[in-house]
C-alpha cells in the first residue's frame, strides 16, 4: 500500500511540472524596449526641456495677462469709488451750506422774537391783560422753567415763554411765530403739568390761566384755544401793540 501511494505522489508532481511548462509556453512575450544611445538620450532630454520651457512661458504670459486685467478692473473700481466720494463730498458741502442757512434763519427768528418780547410784549402784556380780563398781575418773567428732583437728578417738566404772577392769579403764556392747533394742544398739556407740580411752579393756592401769543394765527387754532378757555393774543409789529382776544369763559387750572 505504501509503495502504491508513493507512486501516485510521484505522478502528481510530474503532472504539476508539466502544467507549469505549458503555462510558461503560453504566456505572451513582451517586446523589449530598444536600448537608447547617448545621442538619442541627449536629444530626448533637450526636447523635454524645450517643451517644459514652452509650457512655463505660456503659463507666465497667461498669469501676466490675468494680473493686467485684474489691475485694470481694480483701477476702474478705485476711480468709481473716488468719483462717488467726490460726488458725496459735494452733496455734503451743499447740505452743510443749507444747514448753515437754516441755522442763520433760526438764529434770526430767535433774535426777532427776542426783539418782539422786549419792544412789544413786555411793556404792554401785563397791563393789557389786567385791563381786558380784570386780572391783577404784578410781575412778569420770561423763559421760566419748572424743575423737579429725583434723588440727585434734576428734570425739567415744563417751560414757559412768559409767566405772569399776582397775589391770587398766575398765567402761563406760549409764543409762536405761526400758531397752529397742535401748539394749542401742547400748551393745554403744559398747563395740566404745571398744576400737577404746583409746588415746584410756585402756584400753590393760586388760579392758573393760560394764553397763546402768535404773530400769525390759524383760524382753527384760534377757535380751539378760545373754546378751551385760553387768551389768544395777536401782535401788530408796525403799531407796536397787542390785540387780546379773550375767551367767553376763561379756563382755570
Amino acid at each position: 500500500m505504501a509503495v502504491k501511494a508513493a507512486k501516485r505522489s510521484v505522478k502528481a508532481v510530474k503532472a504539476v511540472k508539466k502544467s507549469v511548462k505549458k503555462a510558461v509556453k503560453k504566456a505572451p512575450a513582451y517586446p523589449r524596449r530598444p536600448r537608447m544611445t547617448l545621442e538619442e538620450f541627449i536629444a530626448a532630454t533637450e526636447r523635454s526641456r524645450k517643451e517644459t520651457d514652452a509650457a512655463m512661458e505660456r503659463s507666465r504670459l497667461e498669469t501676466e495677462a490675468a494680473m493686467a486685467k485684474s489691475r485694470a478692473e481694480t483701477d476702474k473700481a478705485i476711480q468709481r469709488t473716488t468719483d462717488n466720494i467726490a460726488a458725496l463730498s459735494a452733496k455734503i458741502d451743499k447740505l452743510s451750506d443749507k444747514l448753515d442757512g437754516v441755522s442763520d434763519n433760526v438764529g434770526g427768528v430767535n433774535r426777532r422774537l427776542g426783539q418782539i418780547i422786549e419792544v412789544i410784549i413786555a411793556p404792554y402784556l401785563r397791563l393789557d391783560l389786567n385791563a381786558k380780563g380784570g386780572h391783577n398781575f404784578e410781575d412778569m418773567r420770561g423763559n421760566r422753567k419748572v424743575n423737579v428732583f429725583a434723588g440727585d437728578r434734576k428734570e425739567t417738566v415744563a417751560e414757559m415763554d412768559i409767566f405772569l404772577y399776582g397775589p391770587a392769579e398766575t398765567m402761563a403764556v406760549e409764543i409762536k411765530t405761526h400758531m397752529k392747533k397742535s401748539d394749542v394742544a401742547k400748551h393745554l398739556e403744559r398747563l395740566k403739568t404745571l398744576r400737577l407740580y404746583e409746588t415746584e411752579a410756585e402756584i400753590n393756592g393760586k388760579k392758573l390761566f393760560g394764553g397763546m401769543i402768535g404773530i400769525s394765527v390759524d383760524d382753527d387754532a384760534r377757535k380751539f384755544a378760545k373754546k378751551n378757555g385760553l387768551y389768544v393774543i395777536g401782535i401788530h409789529e408796525k403799531e407796536d401793540k397787542l390785540l387780546i382776544d379773550a375767551p367767553e369763559q376763561c379756563q382755570v387750572w
